[in-house]
């Protein structure tokens, strides 16, 4: 293999290109069977170079997720969530920002790889605990608190907005634009409507 020359820009992009590579090949081939062989030789580089950066598989995995969930994460904060006239309204604002802050082209096969690495792998499992669900609940728990939510609230609405949101990403990668159930932007703008209704209604009352 001839292993390309590198300049100043290439070693400042490198991880993220290898990173890259990885989650492909991982996703086409399976964590277990990828080797850094098979990521130095897609990336066209020396699998020594690899090691510069990354110890083994699970060091790679453990900065992907830290990498796409700090990415997210400050995506989501660009802005503030609106807390509206209830708890229920919050909720849905929060959902529709959790949809507009997902690029679900790209993200749905990620999330998709990494909770089917976390049923077979401890390691990837608790990498998936601590880099994401962790950091996501504490964000939650913030806005919650915000909010006057009770513990009981918190915790129920926190189990609602990740069963929606890791449904509609395995749905969308089995089915694609051909899901036998509603799609995530269609179930917002209905569950939008409703509320609407329901405010319009108290607001005659």
């Amino acid at each position: 293999m001839t292993v390309r020359k590198t300049s100043k820009r290439d070693k400042e992009n490198r991880p993220t290109e290898i990173i890259n590579s990885a989650l492909k090949l991982f996703e086409k081939k399976g964590f277990e069977s990828t080797t850094f062989s098979d990521i130095a030789k897609d990336c066209n580089i020396a699998r020594s170079t690899i090691y510069l950066y990354f110890t083994d598989k699970n060091d790679l995995l453990e900065k992907a997720m830290i990498a796409r969930i700090s990415e997210e994460t400050n995506t989501f904060f660009e802005g503030k969530i609106k807390k509206g006239n209830s708890k229920i309204e919050l909720l849905q604002n929060v959902l529709e920002k959790v949809f507009l802050t997902v690029d679900h082209e790209r993200d749905d096969p990620f999330y998709v790889l990494i909770t089917n690495l976390a049923c077979k792998n401890k390691k990837v499992a608790q990498i998936m605990r601590k880099q994401i669900i962790e950091k996501i609940l504490g964000t939650w728990h913030t806005l919650c608190k915000e909010a006057n939510f009770t513990e009981e609230e918190e915790k129920i609405y926190a189990y609602l907005i990740f069963s929606l949101h890791l449904t509609s990403q395995f749905l969308n990668v089995i089915f694609k634009n051909d899901s036998p159930f509603i799609q995530l932007p269609e179930f917002l703008r209905l569950s939008r409507e409703q509320l609407n209704k329901d405010l319009h209604i108290k607001n005659d009352t």
